[in-house]
């Protein structure tokens, strides 16, 4: 990173209900806040005729000009389901050539456009496959989204530094945070207006992340919602081998817009393990005006990704 962008950055969440804004300057977070939407930010403000995007950059321009970030670099997280994800099995041996052939094979395999419309991030995880293959996390983002980000970023006053996709910074928050044994298989679940998000960590990192859409949550009863969280926790756990029920899953961390009290309570009679409002914040450095604060104090788990992101580069900011 570049001196200035050691000394003054900012995080900017790009998130369907609301845009989240973190900064930070000579190490330490300086300011937080949030936008709520009138209009829902997605894929769709990206099509050739949307016309809502010129009110998302005046949203967020209110927001960095509020948070004193105008002029800083900004590194932005959005939703998964903007980009692509696959977690691939690669045969061990591959050298870095035929890596990268396999990678856009497998891409090939995902996409309906060309791949030259796509930019294409692949990494090696931990996790192994039962014959001792490695596993690959492959993402793919439309260049002309990338593109309009970039853009948004640059005309709301900021400089466009790095994307990250939200479950990685959600990860990176939930990980630095709390402490697990190597060998725990933790789950995070995002409770959205447009669905639910499951994401597993094993061995300390990314294992396999799994959507499913409602355009309405709402509609979905109590009951009805807590029956599906348990029947996708089960079948994502035995399908992927990570255990024979719900009692091999270490904790079940949640956080999301849609998130209530009433359906943690249900889900922590419900499920046999034990479950936890994810707490991004709580090992972080904050000022005292921070800390203190309304928002923070009823609503951390919405700091999610800023905090994330901005860990990314700055791990001192969890307090030991």
């Amino acid at each position: 990173m570049t001196e200035k962008s050691a000394n003054s950055e900012v995080a900017v969440s790009l998130e369907r209900e609301r845009f989240i804004i973190m900064s930070l300057a000579d190490g330490n977070i300086t300011t937080m806040g949030t936008h709520e939407l009138v209009h829902p930010f997605g894929l769709i403000n990206f099509q050739e005729d949307a016309r809502d995007l010129e009110v998302h950059r005046d949203a967020l321009e209110n927001l960095i000009q509020k948070n004193g970030a105008s002029g800083r670099e900004a590194s932005v997280i959005i939703g998964e389901d903007m980009v692509q994800v696959k977690r691939i099995p690669v045969a061990l041996g591959f050298d870095d050539s035929a890596l990268d052939a396999q990678m856009k094979w497998e891409a090939g395999q995902l996409l309906l456009s060309p791949q030259s419309a796509f930019h294409m991030v692949y990494q090696r995880l931990p996790a192994k496959t039962s014959s001792g293959n490695p596993y690959y996390l492959l993402v793919l983002i439309r260049k002309s989204i990338l593109k309009a980000l970039r853009t948004l970023i640059e005309s709301a006053g900021c400089s466009f530094h790095e994307l990250e996709i939200d479950i990685f910074s959600h990860l990176r928050a939930l990980q630095m945070n709390y402490t697990f044994n190597r060998e725990d298989i933790v789950a995070l679940l995002s409770v959205q207006g447009s669905g639910l998000l499951f994401t597993f960590i094993l061995q300390e990192d990314y294992y396999l992340s799994h959507r499913i859409h409602f355009p309405k949550m709402e509609s979905l009863g109590s009951s009805d919602l807590v029956d599906l969280v348990k029947k996708e926790l089960r079948r994502l756990i035995f399908g992927h081998r990570l255990g024979q029920d719900l009692g091999d899953l270490k904790k079940l961390f949640v956080l999301g817009n849609a998130l209530t009290d009433a359906l943690i309570q249900n889900l922590e009679k419900a499920l046999p393990i034990p479950i936890e409002k994810l707490n991004p914040l709580k090992k972080v450095a904050l000022p005292p005006e921070l800390a203190q604060s309304k928002e923070i104090l009823q609503f951390p788990e919405r700091f999610a990704a800023t905090i994330g992101m901005l860990l990314k580069n700055h791990p001192q900011l969890i307090q030991k």
